[in-house]
């Protein structure tokens, strides 16, 4: 199977998935009736490009192709994944304030390659990111962000 079909599977799937997942994302009544497309419409969009993208991948011809990823790439790939999943985790039991900061921390030590960051210097970056992105979305929109079940 090609990297191509692979991806247009795991697209499909995905875009299905986030597809159902938006019927379960409450919208009030009121904010329907005033126009308002409410929180389901970024979900579904999204959910319906990707399985567009996905048939699309997925009905194109075949044509040969080299080695998709070698096992480095896949173990990094791996890691990446775990990353998320742990943040999912952190978010879930701490919150935004608290699982942000260490995501960002874990991603610039994957990423910084040859050329790593100094440890005080990721720190900073994580907690002024985090900073800003709750100023925006918490105080300036009055967005509510996680805030965990064990805070």
């Amino acid at each position: 199977m090609s990297k191509d079909r692979i991806i247009g599977l795991v697209s499909l799937v995905l875009g299905a998935l986030t597809l159902v997942g938006t019927f379960y994302i409450k919208v009030a009544k009121m904010a329907v009736s005033m126009g308002d497309p409410g929180p389901r419409v970024f979900p579904a969009v999204a959910g319906g490009l990707l399985v567009l993208c996905g048939l699309g991948l997925l009905l194109k011809k075949d044509e040969p192709q080299e080695l998709f990823m070698t096992k480095q790439q896949w173990m990094r790939v791996l890691r990446l994944f775990l990353a998320f999943v742990g943040y999912v985790l952190l978010l879930y039991l701490f919150g935004f304030v608290v699982a942000t900061p260490v995501l960002l921390f874990v991603m610039m030590t994957m990423f910084s390659g040859e050329n790593p960051v100094s440890i005080p210097v990721r720190v900073i970056y994580a907690v002024a990111v985090t900073a800003v992105v709750y100023v925006l979305f918490a105080v300036m929109l009055k967005t509510n962000v996680p805030k965990g079940i064990l805070l």
